[in-house]
């Protein structure tokens, strides 16, 4: 007995691989088309901003060039800046000197009143020097303490820093003779003639050395 077999139901087996590499293939191309689709974007724009980065750095360089680079400076311009500088130095030495004579400043009027605030019968103030703020004052006296008494005066003034009595030495003139050239005024010359004051002439005297300080202004 022979069998008898539905031909119309089997298929072959190739077609029946291309039937099934058929929709496979369609997802494939379909992969491949998306990510062209998206690489494609993506190149364009990186092209975009490298094109841009490019003209940015050209852009850079310019501006460095023209930042470094020194300007054509104007004549009158560089006339008026160099009269600026020297009006600045001139400025700053003035405001030097300016600090230097309101240090070293003696207020005169005021130290003369008080060097001259004595009694002419009892003393009297034969020199005054002055070096850089001290003033050294020589003169006589008709004894030791009105000297101390002057000296007194002038520190309780408090217009001094500080008021010494370096030296007094006491002077008794000589007693005159006929022989003495005083005593006969055809004699006299500059040479011999006598720096004692008329007032200590005929009496004991005291010579004097005072250093007054004189005290630094605020500015």
């Amino acid at each position: 007995m022979i069998d008898r077999f539905d031909t119309h139901g089997l298929q072959n087996p190739e077609e029946e691989a291309e039937g099934a590499a058929g929709p496979n293939r369609i997802v494939l191309w379909l992969v491949v088309a998306s990510l062209v689709g998206l690489f494609v974007p993506l190149y364009l724009i990186s092209s975009t901003v490298e094109s841009d980065n490019a003209d940015l750095d050209q852009e850079l360089a310019i501006l460095q060039v023209t930042l470094t680079s020194s300007p054509p400076i104007d004549p009158e311009e560089q006339e008026l800046s160099n009269s600026l500088a020297s009006v600045k130095r001139q400025v700053r030495e003035v405001a030097i000197t300016h600090s230097d004579l309101t240090s070293n400043h003696i207020d005169w009027p005021t130290a003369m009143a008080l060097f001259a605030n004595y009694d002419p019968e009892r003393m009297v103030v034969t020199g005054l020097v002055q070096m850089e703020n001290r003033i050294t004052l020589t003169g006589q006296a008709d004894q030791e303490t009105t000297v101390i008494v002057y000296t007194r005066m002038l520190e309780e003034s408090g217009a001094f820093e500080r008021v010494i009595v370096q030296s007094m030495t006491l002077n008794e003139p000589p007693t005159p003779t006929p022989s003495d050239a005083s005593l006969n005024p055809a004699a006299l010359t500059a040479d011999n003639a006598s720096t004692t004051p008329v007032m200590f002439t005929s009496q004991k005297f005291v010579e004097f050395v005072i250093l007054v300080e004189i005290k630094a202004n605020t500015p």
